[in-house]
């Protein structure tokens, strides 16, 4: 999905998060075999005071 003016594109997590963010963002597919509806939706940042 491609940024659009209005709609956020950026997942910002804290350090203890990051593998969870990089799953949701880029694995095909979610528990149970369903499509991932996030897949590419967002770009990831790390915050290292969030922690």
């Amino acid at each position: 999905m491609a940024a659009h003016w209005g709609w956020p594109n950026l997942l910002v997590v804290r350090p203890s998060l990051e593998n969870a963010g990089r799953k949701l963002l880029n694995s095909e597919y979610v528990a149970g075999g369903e499509t991932n509806e996030w897949k590419g939706s967002a770009e990831l940042l790390v915050v290292l005071w969030l922690a």
